[in-house]
């Protein structure tokens, strides 16, 4: 508690003791009268301020996860089955009163609660949604570069053993893990295997 008015002396505890600082840190919650005494001995009435206690910190959310089952369905959700009025799947960036998520992909998740609208947020739980299973590895690539101005296009080879290779981000696939001639760019490889995946 802080004494905005300016005396000489101040009480925290209904002129029991008075001392030079208008400061008093470290207070328990409960209520307090405060009194100021000026150089002449006079004493104001008190003021009660009440200190509240701390709020409660609920508990890190009880959770369960649905993984993705497959390529098909790619996504998992992540449901809290603590009791709670708000739910955050994204660390507190967001908060809304549906205890399941959005479809989430593969990842890691902060999933914290609130037990009221105004209250604490819990502590987080980390929930991991898995990758889809038979997910094939990133695709390993041999890169033939230009060589000289008069042979401006190069390639990738893809050397992964997949069932279908593309070489513009999945846009398009086929059984021919060559690129062909490529001229100079950015290109983003995917391999897919024969669950689609």
């Amino acid at each position: 508690i802080t004494i905005t008015t300016i005396s000489d002396l101040y009480s925290f505890d209904n002129g029991v003791t008075f001392s030079t600082n208008n400061t008093q840190n470290g207070l328990t919650p409960g209520n307090y009268l405060i009194k100021i005494k000026d150089i002449s001995g006079c004493i104001s009435t008190a003021s009660s301020i009440t200190i509240n206690a701390q709020p409660i910190i609920p508990n890190a959310p009880n959770i369960n996860i649905s993984h993705p089952l497959d390529c098909i369905t790619s996504t998992g959700t992540i449901t809290v089955i603590s009791n709670a009025v708000l739910y955050s799947f994204d660390n507190r960036l967001t908060w809304n009163n549906n205890n399941t998520s959005t479809p989430l992909s593969h990842g890691t998740y902060q999933v914290l609660i609130k037990e009221s609208t105004t209250g604490c947020a819990s502590m987080p739980t980390t929930a991991i949604i898995n990758s889809p299973p038979n997910v094939p590895a990133p695709p390993t690539i041999i890169i033939t570069q230009p060589i000289s101005c008069v042979n401006p296009l190069g390639s990738i080879a893809i050397t992964s053993s997949e069932y279908e290779y593309s070489f513009n981000n999945g846009v398009t696939y086929s059984f021919n893990p060559n690129s062909g001639l490529l001229s100079a760019g950015t290109y983003l490889i995917k391999v897919k295997n024969n669950f689609n995946c």
